[in-house]
């Protein structure tokens, strides 16, 4: 286990702070087993080390980027020892080994993750939100205003009755933010068992905001706002304060991209590839995920082109709980527009050939759209 430690040391930090008596080795086990399944939806990044005087045997390590989760996990295995370690991209690191030991190391393995891109104004105005999952607070939203500076941010919300809501006050908020998305999650100061995800994602002057509770594994609200800084306009198809709307009818404008669909049968039907696979959707507007078929989400786990997100139930508007599972898609072309990181949710109870729902957020992380009813065509700006 020294070499183990050692190399940890070596690969993932300078120096281990303190080690303590942590789990069985059966625990351990069955950490380490689940952790090989998740290796599997991930993309996994493989090194072998010599032996060393410690150990005669060669150690395998094994990194990936845990589904679903800002975290990349590290795994060291050789003939006598194990260890895994969770790299957040904090300045230390925890490692647990098959020895009952919990080694906390200083981390040097990341380098700092670059600054996101944010509002020329710094804050941001956004519309009132539209929930999805969850129930409409009779006490509607007036104002949510968003700034994200580095690692801070400040969401405030005010209602009509004139009462503030700051999260920053309500949630132990913490950046997890990636090249593509600036997001933060955080656990209720009031609440271990609640958390808050939020994340902001920006197409041209436009900006989507998405907040998500958990109440444990229990996804309780899924609330998404369209945002614009102040020295930016919020285009003609933001959907209204109180609930979602179909956008803006207009004739296409000459130079923007455009995307036929299909009318048939009542719906708008639209072809787009989704992780390199095709796929046929109904455009919904009011619908703020994408929703896709649970064979179509096997296809793209399996072909590594998407990630496990956060299973839990959702709340529908008619009171009914239903079970949902999501997963964050590397990437989603619609026309010639390519998108990234892309939400998608499934059920367990669809049907091969159920009708698949191609969302707002979707659609506004491709741009500012219009739809051509005369035409059949979606354009984007």
């Amino acid at each position: 286990m020294k070499k183990l430690t050692a190399l940890a040391v070596a690969l993932l930090a300078s120096t281990a702070a303190y080690a303590e008596p942590y789990q069985t080795n059966e625990q351990f086990r069955t950490n380490w087993n689940s952790l090989e399944e998740k290796a599997h939806l991930s993309r996994v990044e493989h090194s072998v080390l010599p032996p060393t005087a410690d150990d005669p045997s060669p150690t395998n390590v094994w990194s990936f980027p845990l589904p679903g989760r800002n975290v990349t996990v590290v795994m060291f295995e050789s003939r006598h020892s194990a260890m895994y370690c969770f790299d957040t991209g904090e300045p230390t690191t925890d490692c647990y080994d098959n020895h009952g030991e919990k080694n906390t190391v200083v981390n040097h393995r990341n380098t700092p993750a670059p600054e996101p891109v944010s509002s020329s104004s710094g804050e941001l105005t956004c519309t009132s939100p539209v929930l999805t999952v969850g129930k409409q607070d009779p006490m509607a939203v007036t104002s949510l205003k968003i700034s994200h500076s580095g690692s801070y941010w400040s969401i405030v919300y005010t209602m009509s009755d004139g009462t503030v809501y700051q999260r920053n006050e309500q949630y132990d908020i913490r950046d997890t933010s990636t090249e593509r998305v600036q997001e933060w999650s955080g656990r209720k100061r009031t609440d271990s068992d609640v958390t808050e995800i939020g994340d902001l994602t920006q197409s041209g002057s436009t900006f989507t905001y998405n907040e998500r509770l958990w109440h444990g594994s229990r996804l309780t609200l899924d609330a998404t706002a369209n945002c614009w800084s102040a020295a930016a306009t919020i285009e003609a198809n933001a959907p209204p304060a109180a609930e979602p709307s179909p956008p803006v009818v207009s004739q296409a404008t000459p130079g923007v991209d455009t995307v036929p669909y299909i009318r048939s049968e009542g719906e708008n039907l639209i072809d787009i590839t989704i992780g390199g696979l095709p796929a046929r959707m109904v455009i919904d507007t009011g619908a703020t995920h994408t929703s896709i078929t649970k064979a179509l989400a096997n296809q793209l786990l399996t072909s590594g082109q998407a990630r496990i997100g956060q299973d839990g139930q959702a709340t529908v508007a008619d009171g009914r709980t239903n079970e949902i599972h999501s997963l964050v898609v590397r990437s989603m072309q619609i026309g010639p527009r390519t998108i990234y990181d892309v939400l998608v949710t499934y059920s367990d109870n669809d049907s091969p050939d159920a009708l698949m729902l191609l969302g707002f957020s979707a659609l506004s992380k491709a741009g500012a759209f219009t739809i051509d009813a005369a035409n059949h065509r979606i354009s984007f700006n």
